[in-house]
């Protein structure tokens, strides 16, 4: 019969702010995670890679009058683009 061995654990604790952890939870549970679960996933790859697996970017996220203003700009850029290639289609015959 095989012996279960007890892993040493220690507790870690840190600060966080509220909204954050509440929003970070839910994406989580999502899923299927826990805080704890990810944070014991992202110490081993650490470990085993020497490195955050991951690129830090500490940016705001984009608020949705960004996002729509970027997306309208992104549409204007495309008519001309396609505006373009009709003229150079409708010259080139």
């Amino acid at each position: 019969m095989a012996e279960k061995v007890k892993k040493d654990k220690t507790a870690v604790n840190f600060l966080m702010e509220s909204k954050l952890k509440s929003d970070w939870e839910e994406i989580l549970d999502e899923l299927g995670f826990s805080i704890s679960g990810v944070i014991g996933i992202l110490a081993r790859q650490m470990v085993r890679d020497r490195k955050l697996p991951f690129t830090p970017d500490a940016s705001e996220p984009k608020s949705d009058v960004n996002l729509e203003i970027e997306l309208q700009k992104k549409e204007s850029d495309m008519t001309h683009l396609l505006e373009y290639a009709k003229f150079l289609q409708k010259n080139n015959k």
